[in-house]
């Protein structure tokens, strides 16, 4: 029950984004992590390359919650994405995917709710001491 009381501002700001035809587009991105343990990786920022400029600034912000073992041994991280002019926030459960030849290597799958145009995105990730420089790799959402 508390678990889907936690989930419902989420829930209901997707309904309403989706109901409502904001413009807003859920998307998903796969985001490998080197150094997720070693860096103390607390979250990721999504970069949208500016058609003006072509630089890349900053569209949405997605937080990394603390790790926790189901009792099937998989790895859950809780994800809290911060998107838009007003914060519209969201938060939902990833799978923590290791690499078995180093496990500080690891794959997030992160929603996270679009609400700028399509484009070409790239990442970085921070944490407690700063941000890592933009992922070399780039995709259109």
């Amino acid at each position: 029950m508390n678990r889907m009381l936690r989930r419902m501002p989420a829930l209901l700001g997707l309904m309403v984004c989706l109901a409502g035809g904001m413009g807003c587009d859920l998307q998903w991105i796969r985001v490998t992590i080197p150094d997720f343990d070693s860096k103390g990786v607390t979250g990721v920022w999504v970069w949208r390359q500016s058609e003006q400029t072509g630089q890349f600034v900053r569209d949405t912000e997605i937080e990394i919650g603390d790790l926790v073992v189901a009792q099937n041994g998989l790895e859950i991280v809780s994800i809290v994405t911060t998107t838009g002019p007003l914060g519209e926030r969201a938060s939902l459960p990833t799978g923590v995917e290791r690499d078995a030849a180093n496990p500080d290597r690891v794959t997030l799958s992160l929603g996270f709710t679009r609400l700028s145009a399509p484009g070409t995105f790239k990442v970085s990730t921070y944490n407690d001491v700063g941000d890592s420089p933009l992922s070399q790799e780039s995709t259109q959402l």
